[in-house]
């Protein structure tokens, strides 16, 4: 059992956070299956102003378009957004995403090192635990959407389908 099965086997709902989202045509086409059922997808990555890996983000933007078109709510991290909503007794941070986390259906928790990427499905040694804990499925997910909602920029397609704007919740 692994993250991309537990997505693929979404019921409602899919919220992930990964700083290196690179779906490629397989994440695609599971993103594309799952939206097709109805399932409400949320993924949260860095931005070009965010993250430290410009040629992985280049990767990212080849697929952002067609994520956008499948409903897929995309959300790009922000350091000025970051800085600007610190919580009491968090360190100040250099504003980049680097959480690896994702919950599905509220309940099926993955945490751990991999990112959402070709290359770290099947290149690297990656880490992580599945949980099932509708408690800590709650508590994963009001983090991530904290963090959507205050650290990032949600992304959207104009009104021509065709070009991308970035929207604050301010």
């Amino acid at each position: 059992f692994n993250v991309t099965e537990a997505i693929a086997n979404a019921q409602s709902e899919v919220m992930m956070a990964s700083p290196y989202l690179v779906p490629g045509p397989n994440g695609v086409a599971v993103l594309r299956q799952v939206r097709e059922r109805g399932v409400q997808v949320a993924a949260l990555t860095n931005s070009l102003a965010s993250t430290d890996e410009i040629v992985v983000h280049t990767g990212y933007r080849r697929y952002r378009d067609d994520l956008l078109r499948l409903g897929v709510q995309l959300f790009e991290f922000s350091p000025n957004r970051v800085n600007r909503y610190l919580r009491i007794g968090l360190f100040q941070t250099p504003g980049r995403l680097h959480t690896k986390a994702a919950v599905i259906d509220r309940h099926l928790i993955f945490i751990g090192s991999m990112n959402m990427d070709p290359r770290s499905e099947r290149h690297n040694t990656e880490l992580g635990l599945i949980l099932d804990s509708p408690e800590l499925g709650k508590q994963v997910r009001d983090v991530l959407e904290t963090e959507m909602e205050q650290s990032a920029y949600r992304l959207r397609l104009k009104d021509d389908g065709e070009d991308i704007e970035w929207v604050s919740f301010d």
